[in-house]
């Protein structure tokens, strides 16, 4: 079993505008009469082995693993502007034998706070003998 983390900075982390704790505490006292949004999103990225992300973590028994049981990935991958340095984070089991894989969003940052959704990730291609994969995303995202 693989777990991975993914936490998509929209756009580089640079650019993000980070708001302080008053100003999150503000937003918090208008959420009451938000309303919820839900936001699709469709991408397409290359899992390149050791290039597109990085691995943060393995349990003990991760190398003799044929499942890479405890591997912790975390990549950063998607860029759109109006986004503004937003994360959408997903964790879940993500086994390379299956076609399509469900993954729970369980947060976000800036436009995406308090997000909660799925997201299904799919094979396009798959080099089993490299670890190299095409993966087509695509999340439903709600938030306020």
């Amino acid at each position: 079993m693989l777990i991975f983390v993914a936490a998509m900075a929209i756009t580089p982390a640079f650019s993000a505008s980070v708001e302080g704790p008053l100003e999150i505490a503000k937003w918090f006292k208008k959420m009451e009469t938000k309303e919820e949004k839900v936001t699709q999103l469709h991408y397409y990225f290359h899992d390149l082995n050791g290039v597109t992300y990085e691995v943060v973590a393995n349990a003990n028994i991760t190398a003799t693993s044929p499942t890479l049981f405890g591997t912790v990935k975390v990549c950063d991958f998607l860029q759109r502007q109006w986004y503004n340095g937003s994360t959408i984070s997903i964790s879940g089991s993500n086994p390379p034998s299956l076609q399509h894989r469900e993954m729970a969003v369980v947060g976000g940052t800036c436009v995406f706070r308090m997000a909660r959704g799925l997201a299904v990730l799919s094979f396009n291609s798959f080099d089993v003998a490299k670890g190299n994969a095409t993966v087509e995303l695509d999340f439903i995202v709600q938030h306020y």
